[in-house]
């Protein structure tokens, strides 16, 4: 009999750590949740068996002591960081004090593919990518400007989603985002007239497996409509990119269909907010990740993968004296 795995989810407060706690509800073995977030009160409360109130992770001593310390309380098998602030910390130990063991990519490969600018630059004449500059660098702006023309667009080396990002279409609105950006990074503006991609990716010594989702972004830069596609045109131009930058485990390439080719975005060195979506459809990056830290092998996925639409919207819990929880009433009714 395979015994429980129990996992500390961290900011389940946010869309990310809730996607990580639905996804692990889907898994083929047994867990037990268990759930932290800087915000004392949050809607991730109502999700996980327990629920723990730690310091930001840009308090890393004090940080990564509370972690160990509920982990050492609980027993935890694994941690899985689910903000970026978080998994930059705990993608330098590969376990914390007490044992436990962390779930994400290693420092040395997000340093690389989690900073947009040294991400283009590794990828650069391994696959077709928009023209790129360092914001930084004016004499790279210029050359940008000269070869590409407006519109452009500047966003944050660090960081996902549109958060920060900005469509700049001459030299003032220019001159506004890169002082606005700490550390920007300036792309060739990437249209999307045949749609825009969210492709996860998962590679181990066992298997490859992708899923592709074309979709449409909502509030906060999530996608909020979306359903998988076999594109492969996508589909080889992200191989070529998890061959280029020899990824192992999951990660998440985001990409557009332009009238000029398929075009990379940036990858998200982490699980999707689509992870649990990913999940119905067969494609448990999650759980794979799990096993093989468990030392188990993780079984290929049945192909081909399950279709899947997707919608995600606004939904609420309520805490009437006895903790967050759902209202019966107002519980969709069940698909899967």
């Amino acid at each position: 009999m395979i015994r429980t795995v129990r996992i500390l989810v961290t900011a389940v407060g946010a869309e990310l750590g809730q996607a990580v706690v639905k996804a692990l509800r889907l898994s083929d073995f047994p867990v037990e949740c268990y759930g932290c977030d800087m915000q004392e009160d949050n809607a991730g409360i109502a999700f996980v068996t327990q629920f723990f109130c730690v310091p930001p992770a840009r308090n890393r001593e004090k940080y990564l002591q509370a972690l160990d310390d509920i982990c050492r309380l609980l027993s935890i098998d694994i941690v899985v960081p689910a903000s970026e602030p978080e998994i930059d910390v705990l993608s330098e130990v590969e376990a914390l004090p007490c044992g436990s063991s962390v779930l994400c990519q290693p420092a040395s490969w997000i340093n690389i593919y989690g900073d947009k600018l040294k991400c283009m630059e590794a990828l650069a004449g391994c696959v077709e990518l928009a023209r790129f500059a360092d914001g930084a660098d004016s004499a790279a702006v210029e050359r940008l400007l000269l070869s590409a023309g407006y519109p452009l667009v500047v966003k944050p080396r660090h960081g996902s989603g549109s958060t920060g990002v900005a469509v700049v279409e001459d030299d003032e609105q220019l001159a506004i985002a890169l002082k606005k950006i700490r550390k920007p990074m300036i792309q060739e503006y990437i249209d999307s007239k045949l749609g825009e991609y969210s492709v996860g990716v998962f590679v181990c010594e066992y298997f490859q497996s992708m899923i592709c989702f074309v979709r449409e972004l909502g509030q906060g830069g999530a996608s909020w409509i979306a359903e998988t596609v076999h594109d492969e045109e996508v589909l080889g131009y992200v191989h070529q990119i998890a061959t280029a930058s020899k990824a192992q485990g999951s990660i998440n390439v985001q990409v557009r269909k332009s009238s000029r080719g398929v075009r990379l975005l940036e990858i998200n060195a982490r699980f999707s907010s689509l992870v649990a979506a990913r999940a119905v459809g067969g494609f448990r990056d999650l759980d794979w990740s799990i096993e093989l830290l468990m030392g188990r092998v993780p079984k290929k996925p049945s192909e081909p993968l399950r279709h899947v639409r997707f919608r995600r919207f606004i939904h609420e819990v309520i805490d009437i004296g006895d903790g967050y929880g759902a209202v019966a009433a107002w519980t969709p009714r069940m698909s899967v």
